[in-house]
């Protein structure tokens, strides 16, 4: 993903003019060039109170945000539980949340991202390394589990997850920081009627119509441009020092993107 600024239009295009900011939704590979050539049906026009930083990282985590709280489908005052909190998306998904009144239950590894996490609107923030999340996670909801769980890791840590749910809730998966495979005792599961999913977003947004996909898109621009998703920018490059990028993304402990920017 990135932004540019349109050179040239072809011909019928009238949405968009030279000169004018833009970014891609679902450009796919490619993007660090100078120049590249897009679909205008993939492209939306940016607005004037969006930087550079925020617009070039608007599509990915942002709308994946907004898909996976359609997709964990919990009700006002409700809990969603979620691993890897202190990512970036793990942040954007603590602030969209608040604007649903979902409370969010947050799971990280590190203890300076607990006040962090709260800070930013996390209802509840569970220290992994040194406290036991499904009774922390038990004790939050008064025995009653989370409705939902949204997990990025996979492995072992799904299991963690699915003891923090509700009978009938259900665990999305939609990374595998943890490995390829997911493990699951059989008895967490049958007695309990819960559910392990998937989640992508080229599905979720694929099940939509054209205009319901620029909905999305329009909301997902506004709520960046109100301050009410704010995702952290990190160190920019010029696109000649990309292996330089590379480290830098490579960090251990890093939360905010890295840009490479054409000259």
């Amino acid at each position: 993903e990135g932004v540019g600024v349109v050179e040239k239009v072809g011909a019928g295009v009238t949405q968009f003019k030279q000169g004018q900011r833009v970014v891609g939704a679902g450009w796919g590979v490619g993007t660090w060039a100078h120049y590249i050539t897009v679909s205008a049906e993939k492209t939306v026009a940016v607005p004037e109170n969006l930087s550079d930083e925020t617009a070039a990282q608007w599509f990915v985590n942002p709308v994946t945000v907004m898909g996976l709280v359609d997709a964990a489908a919990v009700p006002q005052g409700g809990y969603l539980l979620q691993g890897a909190a202190g990512s970036t998306l793990g942040k954007m998904l603590i602030q969209y949340a608040k604007t649903k009144g979902i409370k969010t239950i947050n799971i990280v590894r590190r203890q300076e991202q607990v006040q962090e996490l709260k800070d930013l609107g996390g209802d509840e923030v569970i220290n992994s390394s040194e406290e036991d999340v499904e009774e922390r996670v038990q004790a939050i909801t008064g025995g009653k589990g989370a409705h939902s769980a949204l997990d990025p890791i996979g492995g072992t840590f799904t299991q963690v997850l699915l003891k923090g749910l509700r009978p009938g809730g259900t665990v999305l998966l939609y990374g595998a920081l943890g490995g390829r495979e997911v493990t699951l005792p059989v008895f967490d599961v049958l007695p309990f009627c819960r559910f392990v999913g998937g989640f992508i977003l080229p599905f979720w947004l694929g099940q939509k119509s054209q205009e319901d996909k620029r909905a999305v898109f329009r909301e997902t621009l506004k709520l960046l441009g109100e301050g009410t998703l704010t995702p952290q920018a990190g160190e920019v490059f010029p696109l000649e020092k990309a292996h330089e990028a590379i480290a830098a993304h490579s960090t251990a402990g890093r939360s905010a993107k890295v840009f490479l920017k054409s000259e």
